[in-house]
């Protein structure tokens, strides 16, 4: 039997961390409930202890049949949580009365013991006395507990399944699958992150930092720009690129696509070439692309009426800075590619996961290449530069 070709790179998604955290419980108090007093229990609850923090959860839930919670249940996330119950659950509907803060809060009556006597025994104190409370017209009917339910929201159906076996959760599907990459796709991957390493030993040839970006048209295939950090003023009396702390990498690519664009344009009359110029000194021209003979002039017939990078893949040795990665927000990048975290201003995992961050208007996918021969190499480059090497 011949042994499975090994994928050329081994390529990982930086995900949202929710998606991969273990189960975090909190205790509240629930209690059994019949169906002909649900409605109004329920109305009860809701208006005076909303769950604003537990949202997530179903505020009545079903039980089919008998079961037994998990043993984990027992376990809550906080020291001060009363015991859960942890006996079998028998069929019925589940009301959630409210969080033990809640009730706390709301200092409505302690539990009073009855002192009894010998012909009348005391009777057991409840574990919260419903006495004085909204619920206390039910009291008679209900036997309130501790239980353990999720803190936060299922990320994935995997996680729904698990929580669901503390307490019914909602769930809203992001409807994202999961990304698969093809023999061809991880080839293609490897080519374009070379593009990039050759890129920043350009820069390195130049006394620059060993990072180099390209970006690239997946429709075409094509090369839009490549650029290398210019942000190290070189030994050289005679710099052929103008240097300033901005120019990082993938700063350089935005900056060419943004040219290449606007070069396209027609030029109102009043426009000099110079506001056509990019940041780091180049003029006019066009960039060729990988396998293509004139990419400029079939991006700009194609793609003229895209913003910036709409569509567009990013390829980088390095994984961009915070600054940078907001560029690629404003820009509109589709996807990033990189391969050396930074766990110092790194803005793509390493620090922070903006292209994750819910408040922004534009949202992309990251994937850090963890293996592989071009991976390996944009490692050793880093060595040899003095450089600290990340752990593929």
């Amino acid at each position: 039997m011949e042994e499975a070709a090994r994928p050329v790179v081994v390529v990982e998604e930086v995900c949202d961390d929710e998606e991969h955290k273990g189960i975090e419980l909190v205790s509240i108090y629930a209690t059994r409930v019949e169906p002909r007093h649900a409605h109004a229990l329920l109305t009860l609850a809701c208006k005076h202890f909303p769950l604003d923090e537990l949202h997530h959860l179903k505020r009545i839930k079903k039980v089919v049949r008998s079961e037994q919670p998990p043993a984990e249940s027992v376990a809550c996330a906080s020291s001060e949580a009363a015991q859960p119950n942890n006996g079998p659950v028998k069929a019925g509907l589940y009301l959630i009365l409210c969080t033990r803060e809640q009730w706390d809060s709301q200092r409505l009556r302690e539990p009073e013991q009855q002192s009894g006597t010998a012909a009348e025994p005391a009777q057991p104190k409840p574990l919260i006395d419903l006495r004085g409370s909204v619920f206390e017209p039910f009291a008679a009917v209900l036997d309130p507990f501790v239980t353990a339910v999720p803190k936060f929201a299922p990320a994935t159906k995997e996680q729904l399944s698990v929580y669901n076996e503390y307490w019914t959760c909602a769930f809203r599907d992001r409807g994202k699958p999961a990304t698969t990459f093809t023999a061809d796709d991880l080839q293609a991957v490897s080519t374009y992150m070379a593009a990039a390493l050759e890129q920043a030993s350009i820069g390195v040839s130049h006394g620059q930092k060993a990072n180099g970006a390209v970006i690239v048209n997946p429709k075409t295939g094509c090369i839009v720009s490549r650029g290398f950090d210019h942000t190290t003023e070189p030994p050289l009396l005679q710099c052929p690129f103008s240097v300033h702390p901005l120019h990082h990498a993938a700063i350089a690519c935005i900056n060419e696509v943004a040219r290449l664009q606007l070069a396209s344009q027609p030029v109102n009359e009043g426009q000099g070439a110079d506001q056509c110029e990019l940041l780091h000194g180049h003029k006019h021209g066009h960039v060729r692309g990988l396998d293509c003979e004139d990419d400029s002039e079939e991006e700009s017939e194609e793609d003229a009426g895209e913003y910036l990078c709409t569509g567009y893949d990013l390829y980088a040795v390095q994984e961009p800075c915070v600054m940078c990665a907001m560029a690629m927000v404003h820009s509109r990048i589709r996807r990033v590619f990189y391969v050396c975290a930074d766990a110092v201003m790194g803005g793509l995992g390493s620090v922070v996961k903006l292209h994750l961050r819910r408040e922004l208007n534009h949202r992309f996918e990251v994937f850090r290449l963890v293996g592989g021969s071009v991976a390996v190499q944009c490692s050793a480059l880093l060595v040899s530069t003095a450089n600290k090497p990340p752990k593929l």
